[in-house]
């Protein structure tokens, strides 16, 4: 049994970095999606872009670097705004590999189950069927805990834009998860909750950036409010001092 799912389970780890790499590395040079199965001999080989974020969440994205950049710049004495393009398509990549490596390994996983169940004696199936998903589970919660640690420090900087590469895959997770508590049913708890954990991290630095953004929002409004009751006092002293000045010249005299 150790023997079979050791071999097995590094299989099903090869095949999602493989497909993680593939998918990086082509998206990344031409912008297109081959599927790895597949050799790329003809030049009229249909293609597939890669996915956009929808709009909304550009904009949104775009807004919030804005923001954050301002709100760091103010605090530096500086005001100038610096192109916000150039790490959004690699973002848009980041984002969709590891969307579509969480959707191969529930049906790789799916795969390795219904194999296992034609060789292993009932009795030990489900054992070996958590032993054997346990090395790419954890490679891949591990980079979903990596993308939850990134967007908490960059909240941390005020870089509230951060957080949006949260919410596409929180958005996936939730929608696999059926499917997840399915396929991984009779595993042990620790395999069942790992998942969920990952889901209860994203909405916890989501809801904590997007409650921070509001409350510098606010924090940022107020400020203004203050700057230009200074400006109109200032103005007000002004206005005094050029009357009463020609009034103290002939005191003076």
């Amino acid at each position: 049994m150790n023997v079979y799912y050791q071999i097995r389970s590094s299989q099903l780890d090869r095949s999602i970095k493989g497909l993680k790499e593939h998918f990086r590395k082509n998206s990344a040079s031409s912008g297109v999606l081959y599927s790895p199965a597949v050799p790329i001999k003809r030049k009229d080989t249909p293609t597939k872009k890669p996915p956009k974020r929808p709009g909304t969440i550009r904009k949104a994205q775009n807004l919030l670097k804005q923001y954050s950049q301002h709100a760091l710049e103010g605090k530096r004495g500086g005001c100038n705004f610096t192109p916000l393009e150039g790490k959004d398509d690699m973002l848009d990549v980041e984002i969709d590999s590891y969307i579509h490596c969480i959707s191969a390994f529930v049906k790789l996983a799916q795969s390795e189950y219904a194999l296992l169940t034609e060789i292993i004696p009932e009795h030990h199936q489900k054992k070996t069927f958590d032993s054997l998903i346990q090395e790419a589970l954890d490679s891949l919660m591990l980079e979903g805990e990596g993308i939850v640690s990134a967007a908490r420090r960059a909240t941390l900087r005020h870089d509230y834009s951060a957080v949006l590469t949260i919410f596409p895959i929180l958005r996936h997770l939730k929608q696999t998860k059926p499917e997840f508590d399915t396929t991984l049913q009779g595993t042990a708890a620790s395999t069942k909750n790992k998942l969920p954990t990952l889901i209860t991290s994203m909405e916890t630095v989501g809801a904590k950036a997007l409650e921070e953004f509001a409350d510098s929002i606010k924090d940022k409004e107020r400020q203004m409010i203050k700057d230009k009751f200074k400006v109109g006092t200032l103005k007000s002293h002004y206005l005094v001092g050029a009357i009463m000045s020609p009034s103290l010249d002939r005191f003076s005299r």
